[in-house]
Order: C-alpha cells, then structure tokens, then sequence
C-alpha cells in the first residue's frame, strides 16, 4: 500500500470574491504539489465565501461551469 500525503487548508474566504478566492486556492494546491500532496482538503464554502447576509448574492449559478473548469485544472496540476 502506498502512503498518501494530504494537506488541509485553513482559509479565510472572502464573501462573494470568487476569483481571489480561487487565485489563493490555486496558490495553495501549487505549493501542496510540490510539497507531493496527493489530495488537498479545503473548507466547505472556500470558493464562495460564508455569509449569512443575502447568500443569493453571492451565488452565480451562471458562473458555475468556469467555476468547475478551474477547479478541475487545480485537480490536475501535478509539482
């Protein structure tokens, strides 16, 4: 069996800020690749930010699909 290295973020995420939210996820599963993490954990809302103040502004559901797509880039960066 092979050993699996896991990095787990603590993130402040900014509410509604998508893109800078995404740009600092990014920076962190770089710097978790080089370091041969294999899965990065986030906190639950890391792309949106957490709001109790009029969370449907801060959902774009038009914006899901480039959303994923980044994501998915992130999920296949290797170090």
């Amino acid at each position: 069996m092979r050993d699996l290295v896991v990095a787990a973020v603590c993130m402040h995420s900014e509410p509604g800020e998508v893109e800078k939210n995404l740009e600092r996820m990014e920076s962190f599963v770089h710097e978790a690749s080089e370091r041969s993490a294999g899965a990065v954990l986030f906190p639950e809302l890391s792309i949106s930010g957490y709001t109790l103040k009029e969370p449907e502004k801060i959902y774009d559901l038009a914006r899901s699909r480039k959303i994923l797509e980044k994501i998915v880039r992130m999920a296949m960066m290797r170090s």
